[in-house]
C-alpha cells in the first residue's frame, strides 16, 4: 500500500497531471494508493476528478488543502463521490473505499451537495461491524471523518445536515 503526499510551496504552481497519471499507473500494479494528500497543487476540479478516477479502487483517505485560495471542489467531484443506487439494486460511486475526506478550504459547492454526498456514504451500522460492507454486494465504505470549512452564510443546509450526522457518530473536525 502506498501513501502519496504532494505539496508545492513555491510559485509558480507546477502540476503535471500527465506525470502524476504515469506515477499512479506504474505504482498500481504492485502497490495500491490508499492515501492521497494534495497541498497547493491542483489547478482545477477536472484534475481532481481525474485523480479520483485513477485511485478509485484503493483510495481510503483524501486530503486537499490550498492555502492560496484556489477552490477545486465545486460540486461535480462531490457528485461522483455520492453513492447512487442503480437499476439492478447495487450502488455505484467513485472511491468506494473512501473513509476520510479532508477538504479544508478547497470547497465551493452549492449548499446541500456536500451533505447529500456524506449522507449517501454514512452507514453507522458499518462502524460497529466494518466487515459487513465487504460482505455486501454494494461494497461502499462508511465515511467516518470529514473536515469541511463551511461558511454559515452560504452553507446553512450543509451545516444543519452534517450536525445531525455528527450526533450519530460522524467525526467532523
Amino acid at each position: 500500500m502506498q501513501v502519496v503526499d504532494l505539496c508545492h510551496e513555491l510559485e509558480p504552481r507546477v502540476w503535471s497531471q500527465v506525470s502524476f497519471g504515469h506515477l499512479i499507473t506504474r505504482s498500481q500494479a504492485g502497490c495500491a494508493l490508499i492515501e492521497l494528500h494534495l497541498h497547493n497543487v491542483l489547478p482545477s476540479e477536472d484534475d481532481l476528478i481525474q485523480c479520483l478516477q485513477w485511485t478509485s479502487n484503493s483510495l481510503i483517505e483524501l486530503r486537499l488543502s490550498d492555502l492560496k485560495g484556489i477552490t477545486v471542489v465545486m460540486g461535480r467531484a462531490l457528485v461522483v463521490l455520492t453513492d447512487r443506487p442503480t437499476t439492478n439494486g447495487t450502488s455505484v460511486c467513485m472511491c468506494p473505499k473512501l473513509e476520510v475526506l479532508k477538504l479544508g478550504t478547497s470547497l465551493a459547492s452549492l449548499d446541500g451537495v456536500l451533505a447529500s454526498m456524506v449522507e449517501s456514504r454514512w452507514k453507522p451500522s458499518l462502524q460497529l461491524q466494518p466487515w459487513l460492507h465487504w460482505a455486501s454486494t454494494q461494497c461502499i465504505a462508511c465515511l467516518q471523518s470529514i473536515n469541511p470549512r463551511l461558511d454559515p452564510s452560504t452553507h446553512l443546509e450543509d451545516i444543519r445536515r452534517l450536525a445531525l450526522l455528527r450526533e450519530q457518530g460522524l467525526e467532523l473536525c
